[in-house]
């Protein structure tokens, strides 16, 4: 005889192997799907900060035992050596992940042989102290490989779940982004539909707030940071809620794959390029890397008014449907 039981709003039929079926085929709630982005984008985060502290190290032994920079080289060259040293770490850990046919999921062969490539740079010294302390990296990837995985994990359930949020539809269809950038956005933020329209502030400013995106008292965050023009008490920093790590996470998951992707005629690149031409007149001292992140800035939070727009759209459709009456059956 078939048992009913009734679990947390699920009818379990049978033994356990038919209630994942049942919960498998039923929809999760929005509210469930956004908690289970919420835990996702938590250890993803833990598990970028994990892999900074196990790189950073390695890179620091690679400059100075590899490419032997000099002693007192200047803060301002020291990021050129960094960079070479993370392009020497990833070409000693692909070709290791090469030799020993560990190549990463979702990755090809092709683009793990050419990581695995020495460096064009590489002369003939530096490739035999390379040799030498290999062992060295290979162990701290061993050690970081605990992360990759998690992360990997993390990632993948943010990219299914995103599949069933609100506005996901219109999210795709743009050029440049992807199902973990709007994933991480929900993580980070949470319902869309919880930043309403206010007569103090609207809801994409307060979203933009929430993002790091929002200026204080005139000046981006990064501006404040610095503080090379004027500096925060510790209480304005509690009010401005400014966090640079969750800023960087963002233009790392949304703002710069869409715009290395997105056509001149598109219209955040338009967005972009409008902002470029304009602090170009309006503020002539900026160095161009402080003009091309601010003109980042613009273009993100022009994204994300509009994916405020469509998510409150997609759940004002999905309401009005709920709503409906039933059919008559007279009628038919």
């Amino acid at each position: 005889m078939t048992e009913f039981q009734e679990t947390g709003g699920q009818i379990a039929v049978g033994g356990e192997g038919a209630t994942t079926a049942l919960k498998s085929s039923l929809p999760m709630p929005l509210a469930d799907l956004i908690d289970q982005i919420v835990d996702a984008t938590r250890v993803r985060r833990y598990c970028v900060k994990m892999q900074s502290r196990n790189d950073r190290p390695a890179e620091s032994m690679i400059v100075t035992d590899i490419l032997r920079m000099p002693h007192g080289t200047p803060k301002g060259q020291r990021s050129a050596w960094f960079k070479k040293a993370a392009q020497l770490r990833e070409s000693i850990e692909a070709a290791h992940e090469l030799e020993f046919g560990e190549k990463r999921k979702g990755s090809s062969l092709k683009a793990l042989r050419k990581r695995a490539l020495p460096p064009e740079w590489m002369d003939d010294a530096t490739r035999e102290r390379a040799l030498k302390s290999q062992s060295l990296v290979i162990a701290n990837k061993v050690a970081r490989s605990i992360y990759d995985r998690m992360r990997a994990e993390a990632e993948a359930t943010m990219c299914e779940s995103a599949a069933s949020l609100p506005a996901f539809d219109w999210w795709v269809r743009l050029r440049g982004v992807k199902a973990l950038g709007l994933a991480f956005v929900v993580g980070v933020a949470g319902d869309l539909s919880n930043y309403p329209d206010e007569p103090w502030k609207s809801g994409p400013a307060c979203l933009w707030c929430r993002l790091g995106l929002a200026p204080y008292k005139g000046k981006a965050g990064g501006t404040w940071r610095r503080g090379k023009e004027g500096k925060l008490t510790d209480e304005e920093w509690v009010d401005f809620g400014y966090s640079a790590e969750r800023l960087g996470e963002l233009f790392g998951v949304v703002t710069i794959p869409l715009f290395m992707q997105q056509k001149a005629s598109d219209s955040y690149r338009a967005a972009y390029d409008r902002r470029r031409l304009r602090t170009a007149e309006t503020h002539a001292d900026w160095r161009k890397a402080r003009a091309h992140n601010d003109a980042l800035r613009i273009m993100t939070k022009r994204l994300l008014r509009d994916l405020w727009q469509a998510w409150r759209a997609a759940k004002a459709a999905v309401s009005t449907i709920d709503e409906m009456p039933p059919a008559d059956p007279s009628t038919n």
